[in-house]
């Protein structure tokens, strides 16, 4: 069977026989949103769990609107768009609106990318602000959760009589999903606050798509409620970074409405496990530290000893937040349980400890080969990965590893959900 995934922008290209092939995970097809401002408007009018959003805001309000930064794929321009016009609409002045960039521990959007993010006619016209996580003078302390969580606040947003939120939702490891409060932690908080609650993510709740019981989707509900963060407005995008589906509304309904959706749009039933997974990174493919999320459900989906084949262009390199923990870490090769502990212990940042953590499980008892054009072959070998030029290339090897009559499961991209079979 001839096979394409995407790779970036582009696509990879591969032959499967047939005989060989045990699934090859598709998401549902939904049409993209050909008018995404019409439909946030929309949605902000008929909200989830929440009165229309021009009901909530009025003349004199104080606006913060929290945006996500380079490393997640949201582009709000259109929808920042609506959400300003609607708070004009209910008598907000334009001055009254800030624009903060929750960006967390990640590095700050250079001009370009705030181009991208915001557009360029809004980038003009309203106050843009980037949160700084360490900057002291920005930050106010506002208590304690009931995780023990210090939490510290974006001063600004903490003012605000209205926090908006817009974000992206698709699974992740620590939260269950992104999207929701998270764009207040890790978004807009301080370092401290960020690192006592990434130490939980090694919890047996915390896991791709579980919300359930996680005390860091938890914990971060109860900053933003503590915040008083009032609104969000969370994307649900394709294999080609493409809006299909919105939702709006209230921090947590509104999100536990989207997981819905992404559960019944990406979620797989997994019944039997493959000796090689070819899975696609896209979203999540900007960098090695961010295709961290391709290789595990490629690992969820093969037998132990198994390969994974990661297609991922990683443009930025190996990445990393900061880039140099999550390089030292991965090529000391420490056992899981020992990065664990040093993630628990805060002897190592939680940002890169968590991704280190799941890439070392994953390594722990599977191989992985690269399929990349963004790593040389030398660094990823340190790291105790193998790098292939293509697709067929990485089968090819992978075959010779696991005989001519392996089975292969192509997943075609990270949005994938398995849901395996216990």
């Amino acid at each position: 069977m001839r096979i394409k995934i995407p790779y970036g922008q582009d696509e990879a290209e591969f032959d499967v026989p047939d005989e060989n092939l045990l699934m090859y995970c598709l998401p549902k097809k939904v049409r993209e949103i050909e008018d995404l401002k019409a439909e946030t408007t929309r949605l902000l009018r008929n909200p989830t769990g929440s009165k229309p959003l021009s009901n909530l805001v009025g003349p004199g309000k104080k606006i913060a609107i929290l945006v996500d930064d380079w490393a997640r794929p949201t582009q709000p321009s259109q929808i920042l768009s609506a959400i300003i016009e609607e708070l004009k609409r209910a008598g907000v002045s334009e001055k009254d609106i800030t624009i903060v960039i929750a960006k967390g521990t990640h590095r700050d959007c250079t001009e370009e990318e705030l181009r991208r993010k915001i557009g360029e006619q809004l980038l003009g016209q309203f106050r843009v602000i980037q949160h700084d996580c360490d900057d002291e003078k920005q930050l106010t302390y506002i208590g304690t959760t009931s995780f023990g969580t210090p939490v510290w606040v974006n001063r600004l947003v903490l003012e605000a009589d209205f926090k908006i939120g817009i974000g992206n939702l698709m699974a992740n490891h620590i939260s269950g999903f992104g999207g929701g409060s998270k764009i207040v932690l890790p978004g807009v908080c301080g370092r401290d606050t960020i690192e006592q609650n990434h130490s939980m993510e090694g919890s047996i709740h915390c896991r791709l798509g579980n919300m359930k019981g996680n005390p860091v989707r938890q914990d971060m509900n109860e900053v933003a409620k503590m915040v008083g963060f009032n609104f969000i407005v969370n994307t649900i995008l394709n294999s080609r970074k493409k809006v299909i589906r919105l939702v709006a509304g209230n921090v947590v309904r509104a999100h536990e409405r989207g997981a819905a959706i992404i559960r019944q749009l990406y979620g797989v039933r997994v019944r039997k496990k493959a000796d090689i997974a070819v899975v696609s990174a896209t979203p999540a493919d900007l960098s090695l530290f961010y295709s961290e999320k391709a290789a595990t459900i490629g690992r969820m989906v093969t037998k132990d000893e198994g390969t994974v084949v990661l297609v991922s262009p990683c443009p930025d390199g190996i990445g990393g937040s900061p880039p140099e923990d999550f390089w030292k870490f991965m090529v000391e090769r420490a056992k899981p349980e020992e990065v664990l502990r040093l993630v628990v212990k805060k002897q190592i940042p939680g940002s890169p400890g968590g991704v280190v953590l799941w890439w070392r499980e994953v390594l722990q008892d599977r191989e992985v080969v690269v399929v990349t054009k963004g790593i040389e072959s030398d660094r990823l070998e340190k790291m105790g990965l193998r790098r292939a030029d293509s697709v067929q290339l990485a089968l090819e090897y992978a075959f010779g590893k696991h005989g001519r009559n392996a089975k292969v499961a192509v997943l075609e991209s990270a949005l994938v959900l398995p849901l395996v079979s216990r």
